[in-house]
């Protein structure tokens, strides 16, 4: 006879849960590199700019995430035309 016991996760309900882990999307969209096959995805780029903006240096971030210092420049001043409502030049 089969054993029909499921395994419950006790940190809450798994419904709906798009990671294994059950942790928070937003503590994990800025928390490190990109796995393979990942996408930046605008939460994450989000979360990133808004670091630069609060004064993390620039070269750490880029050395911590992998990504270009370039694209960095990029999603903040994009982050901080949305907030200052800024035309794009």
């Amino acid at each position: 006879m089969a054993d029909d016991t499921r395994h419950t996760n006790d940190s809450g309900p798994a419904e709906g849960a798009r990671r294994a882990t059950g942790a928070d999307p937003k503590l994990a969209a800025a928390a490190g590199p990109l796995g393979p096959n990942q996408r930046w995805t605008v939460t994450r780029k989000r979360e990133v700019a808004l670091r630069l903006l609060r004064g993390e240096p620039m070269d750490a971030l880029a050395r911590e995430l992998g990504v270009e210092i370039y694209r960095l420049e990029e999603w903040k001043l994009q982050r901080a035309r949305r907030q200052t409502s800024l035309p794009k030049s």
